[in-house]
Formats: C-alpha cells, sequence, structure tokens
C-alpha cells in the first residue's frame, strides 16, 4: 500500500538534481537580462550614475575642430577636412540631432552594446565585455567623478527580489504545472 511518500520523495530528489540547471536558465539568466536592462536604461537613457544622480547636467560649449570620422551620422558633416564647433561637442551632438538636456553617454552606441549579460562556464556576469570600451567607461567615471557603471543599491535590491520571485514561480510550475 503506498502512501504517497515515494512520489513526494522521487519528485523531491529530480528536483535536486534539475535545481542547478533552473537557477541557471530559468533563473539567473532571466534576472541577469532584467538587470542588464535597467543598467543601460539609467545610463543611457535617463542620464543617472549609480547614486541615482544626474552624471552631468550639460555637455561642453567649449569651441573646439573635429574630423569627419568623429561623427555618427556622416550627413551632418558640413567641412572639408575638419569642421569647427563654436560650440563644442554640445554642438556636435545637437547637429546630429542627439539630445543635449543633459550627459546621457549615449553617442554611437557602441558602449551601450558593449555593456552585456556574458557567461564564462557556470558564472554570468554583467559588464563591458571588450578592452577599449572599459577604458572608456573608466575614462567617463573620472571625467564625471562618478560611479556610472556600477549597479546601484536599488538595482541590486531589486535584482534579489526577482531572483526570489522567479524562482518561486519556477518551482510553482515545476510542482504544480503552471
Amino acid at each position: 500500500m503506498s502512501n504517497g511518500y515515494e512520489k513526494l520523495i522521487r519528485k523531491y530528489e529530480q528536483y535536486k538534481r534539475d535545481l542547478p540547471d533552473i537557477l541557471e536558465d530559468r533563473v539567473l539568466d532571466e534576472t541577469a537580462a532584467e538587470l542588464e536592462r535597467k543598467v543601460r536604461k539609467r545610463i543611457f537613457t535617463d542620464g543617472l550614475d549609480s547614486d541615482g544622480n544626474i552624471i552631468g547636467q550639460n555637455y561642453s560649449t567649449k569651441p573646439t575642430t573635429v574630423k569627419k570620422e568623429v561623427f555618427i551620422k556622416p550627413s551632418a558633416f558640413n567641412g572639408k577636412k575638419t569642421m569647427k564647433l563654436q560650440y563644442g561637442y554640445k554642438e556636435l551632438r545637437d547637429i546630429q540631432g542627439l539630445k543635449t538636456d543633459k550627459v546621457n553617454l549615449n553617442y554611437s552606441g557602441e558602449l551601450k552594446n558593449k555593456l552585456r549579460v556574458a557567461r564564462s562556464q557556470k558564472t554570468i556576469v554583467i559588464g563591458i565585455v571588450d578592452r577599449k570600451n572599459t577604458e572608456k567607461a573608466q575614462s567617463l567615471e573620472k571625467k564625471y567623478q562618478t560611479q556610472i557603471f556600477a549597479f546601484s543599491e536599488k538595482e541590486i535590491q531589486d535584482h534579489f527580489k526577482n531572483i526570489v520571485k522567479k524562482l518561486r514561480k519556477v518551482q510553482k510550475e515545476y510542482f504544480y504545472g503552471g
């Protein structure tokens, strides 16, 4: 006569075997991707540092001369070999249709695209995936004298809450089928 314990024990034993894959594939991958999206939005759209403060109030208006290669939208370039910009970097952004109301670090999109979730064996890392853009990020933090690419305390706490929420959902699906 079976009292149901055997079925329950088998289900728990299978769950223990499946748990590492569940954590990695269904919980950590998805919550890391969500954290990455939030960090990208904070930095490249909202223009906020890791403490939630504006990275910078405005772009430089110091006159400068730039080469065509600097333009992400070459059609905005009106010079021969160089173009004199009376209002500096702010003008460079403005004539290319980029926002200038606050610093948001989004210019060509390269730095933003290099901020990714990366996997190294059983480790999931969120960060900048190449040396050039790592150095660019460090230079920007030095320039603006603030941490920009570190996770904020709120992002960390929200991430942990999302892990717990996702794990509960996955467990419910695992044991109850939905």
